[in-house]
């Protein structure tokens, strides 16, 4: 499949919210420069998850399976995005095949369900912090299973994240 949409670009500032937790997700986003925190909220208090830099793609999840949002993702530095709306991303899912589909939504379940484990964990960690200073807490040690996994995405080179996500999404990526 040859695809010569050209995606759009956008550009954000520090503190400024990229994805917000709950909302029905239209886009994903390539982060091109920059740094984001994806962050999970938890009644009175946050959960640092991850930390996403260059090369980083976050928002798929929503596109995968149609669900809302499971993390906020806030710009920490001025940073730029390739936007990758709904509309294109159903165009290259309609030529996966079932099993790939299948897994796509698997992965994303996974994740989801690591999001949520994550949460869990620090809800205990932020009971015993609180009750030992008084005070709410933020916890960047859980989710292991999630943060092995974007350890792993970080060490691969910018040649295995471009086929990656040229076999994803069958197109290259500009720089």
């Amino acid at each position: 499949m040859a695809t010569t949409k050209v995606f759009d670009r956008r550009t954000l500032g520090p503190g400024q919210t990229l994805i917000r937790e709950g909302d029905m997700g239209d886009a994903a986003f390539f982060i091109q420069s920059g740094l984001f925190e994806v962050v999970k909220h938890d009644r009175d208090h946050e959960m640092l998850l991850a930390q996403l830099g260059k090369n980083s793609i976050v928002g798929e999840m929503s596109l995968i399976d149609n669900s809302r949002r499971s993390a906020t993702v806030r710009c920490v530095t001025e940073g730029t995005v390739l936007v990758l709306d709904r509309a294109s991303f159903d165009e290259r899912l309609k030529h996966l095949d079932k099993f790939t589909r299948a897994l796509l939504e698997m992965f994303s379940n996974k994740l989801r369900m690591l999001n949520e484990e994550c949460l869990n964990k620090s809800r205990k960690t932020a009971v015993n912090h609180y009750s030992a200073n008084n005070e709410t807490s933020r916890d960047s040690s859980g989710g292991t299973a999630f943060n092995e996994l974007m350890a792993a995405w970080v060490k691969a080179t910018p040649n295995e994240r471009q086929s990656f996500w040229r076999t994803v999404i069958e197109t290259e990526l500009p720089d």
